[in-house]
């Protein structure tokens, strides 16, 4: 292009991999590629490697490390924004200049999320890499910037997983209600969803799942707010804090003809439409102009003659020359800020958001049901399960064992409550469901034990589904159950010596635990459940938490210094958090003798991440097993 620059094409499916495939297809094989990716080492990044091979201690690497922004993309830019950081430059003269030697230099690479160029007989003008196992699975070795600046067209195919979520969620609504939903005619100002959104119920809403605190602060009452937070929440867009002061009653001005198109985000440039209409609207510039000499700006900071000539036809239009250099200086900020939105693709992402609450709020059942389907069998799809299955208790929707005759791969909605999926149990394989499948329907335990086939069902998978509670239908003592399995599996030589199997203990720690062994997790008893402690994510980052768990895994380590220390999982009510415990903590006996092995305990500490650093402990109750 004349510009140099390249436009990228978005579009939005539920699954990638069927549309490139579907692109080769049309195109030919050798026509399609995906994209590679270099990623390249930050200065936090470095400085953290850097520090680490000169044997600083992690104290003094964390220390630093924090003093530069995620935002800087060069130490030159760290020491701008932090004072204390040339200090440190200073004191450490030879590490620093490794670090300002090697960063930004390409670390590894990757595949891009999205992209994908089309063009004749690729290999014949570009470099392509392909995998030895799959020969169709094409990649460009040139990244998407080196693509633009010789002119090809990137498009992006990105894969949303919400798609598959609502389309499972609508068919479980017909399947059991028999009613047909068309999300495109509900009502978009539905004060009940953005009661619920104002509350922070926010889990599995598209965009807004991670984004609870914000949208508490900004209180969504319509569409429009929708898509300005689906804007705001990006990197770059915008300036939330001020946003969301201005949104909790701070007076703001903005000169009158831009009430029209800023008014509706609190007078802040959210969007590139924005200052697309700043410059239609003072300048007189045609908007096509204006992308192409401002959007596409990237010298637009210093781009005198293009600030001169919006004064001046500003003010030939009659503005006063004061408004004209403070609207040129709010959207040179907007443009330099390095990635602003357009409102059409948060208009877009904002009709998911409001749809999934949509359904959230007056079909939860389906709505959880499609939301835990969604997710993998893998630990951190059981911990997400975990913190669905939690919220659903807290919304009374029952959450029931999976059933021998209904359950397959997918939660299902019963008029009793949302069934477990019989897949997820351990042990029992695809040959094992489709067998259980051709005995349906079943009528008793001893049904299923007389027709099953043994090679495809064995006996570790019976054992599993009893603990799982497929037979509860037929008798919820599962330990008669088992008691029962016991006394069919014995041998020949112990039936004609009248040996009898021990019975096995049957209570509610009994049920629970068996469910963690067939599980992998707890479904309708969690020992934390009586205590009350919320989840990791309602605690902010780098803030103190508190959290409640029994522990199910501890390993044991040495820092750098060659002391002691552990990683100590625990088992919550929302899933696993791990729990770092330095050396520091670690030396007490008395810690020692509490982090043991199923052991529920009591944490408090700096939440990191997904993690918390241990400050203190406290012994809940003692595993009596």
């Amino acid at each position: 292009m004349a510009d140099g620059r390249t436009p990228d094409f978005d579009v939005d499916f539920s699954d990638q991999d069927a549309v490139f495939e579907d692109l080769q297809s049309k195109y030919g094989v050798e026509n399609v590629a995906r994209i590679i990716a270099f990623g390249t080492l930050t200065p936090k990044a470095v400085c953290r490697k850097v520090m680490s091979t000169f044997e600083h201690k992690t104290n003094v690497i964390n220390t630093i490390s924090k003093l530069i922004p995620d935002t800087c993309n060069t130490m030159l830019e760290a020491y701008n924004v932090s004072l204390d950081l040339l200090k440190y430059k200073e004191k450490y003269k030879t590490e620093f200049e490794v670090i300002e030697r090697i960063e930004g230099i390409v670390s590894h690479e990757s595949q891009h999320a999205g992209g994908v160029i089309i063009y004749p007989n690729l290999s014949s003008i570009l470099p392509i890499k392909t995998k030895a196992e799959n020969r169709t699975k094409r990649i460009v070795a040139f990244d998407k910037y080196m693509l633009e600046e010789i002119g090809h067209y990137k498009f992006d195919i990105l894969g949303l997983e919400t798609l598959p979520v609502i389309r499972h969620c609508l068919k479980s609504i017909k399947e059991v209600t028999n009613e047909d939903i068309d999300l495109y005619s509900i009502d978009y100002d539905d004060a009940n969803v953005y009661d619920m959104l104002c509350a922070g119920d926010v889990s599995g809403v598209f965009q807004l799942n991670n984004q609870a605190q914000k949208v508490t602060e900004q209180k969504p009452r319509n569409f429009k707010d929708l898509i300005a937070i689906n804007a705001l929440i990006r990197p770059g867009t915008g300036d939330w804090e001020e946003y969301s002061a201005r949104r909790r009653g701070k007076k703001w001005n903005v000169h009158p003809l831009r009430l029209p198109y800023l008014k509706e985000t609190e007078g802040l440039i959210t969007y590139q439409e924005q200052f697309l209409l700043d410059c239609k609207t003072f300048a007189g510039w045609d908007i096509a102009f204006a992308d192409k000499q401002v959007r596409k700006n990237k010298n637009i900071s210093i781009d005198d003659n293009l600030m001169n000539k919006f004064w001046k036809d500003c003010t030939e239009n009659g503005i006063d020359i004061k408004d004209a250099v403070s609207v040129w200086d709010e959207i040179v900020n907007s443009v330099a800020g390095g990635y602003s939105f357009n409102k059409s693709h948060s208009t877009s992402y904002a009709v998911l958001s409001f749809q999934t609450a949509w359904l959230k709020h007056y079909y939860p059942e389906h709505f959880y049901a499609s939301l835990m389907s969604s997710e993998k069998t893998d630990g951190k799809g059981q911990d997400k399960i975990a913190e669905y299955i939690a919220e659903c208790k807290q919304k009374n929707i029952k959450i029931l064992p999976p059933d021998i005759n209904y359950s397959g791969n997918s939660f299902n909605v019963t008029s009793k409550g949302i069934t477990y999926r019989i897949s997820a149990i351990s042990n029992v394989g695809a040959s094992a469901i489709e067998s259980i499948i051709s005995l349906r329907p079943i009528e008793s335990f001893q049904d299923f034990l007389n027709r099953r086939t043994k090679k495809d069902v064995r006996k570790n998978v019976v054992i599993n589904l009893i603990k799982a509670g497929c037979f509860d239908f037929d008798n919820p003592n599962r330990a008669e159950l088992l008691y029962e399995f016991d006394m069919v599996e014995r041998t020949n030589k112990q039936i004609k010596e009248n040996y009898e199997p021990p019975k096995h203990k049957w209570n509610d720690k009994v049920k629970a635990k068996w469910e963690k062994e067939a599980l992998g997790m707890y479904l309708t008893i969690h020992p934390m459940e009586k205590y009350g402690f919320k989840s990791l994510n309602s605690f902010p980052d780098e803030e103190i938490a508190l959290q409640g768990g029994q522990i199910y895994e501890i390993n044991l380590t040495r820092d750098k210094n060659n002391n002691a220390m552990a990683f100590v999982s625990i088992n919550t009510l929302y899933g696993v958090v791990k729990v770092i415990v330095f050396s520091s903590i670690w030396k007490h006996k008395n810690i020692r003798e509490i982090l043991q092995i199923d052991n529920i305990i009591m944490v408090k500490g700096k939440r990191s991440g997904n993690a918390i650093l241990l400050n203190e402990v406290e012994l809940l109750e003692l595993n009596t097993n």
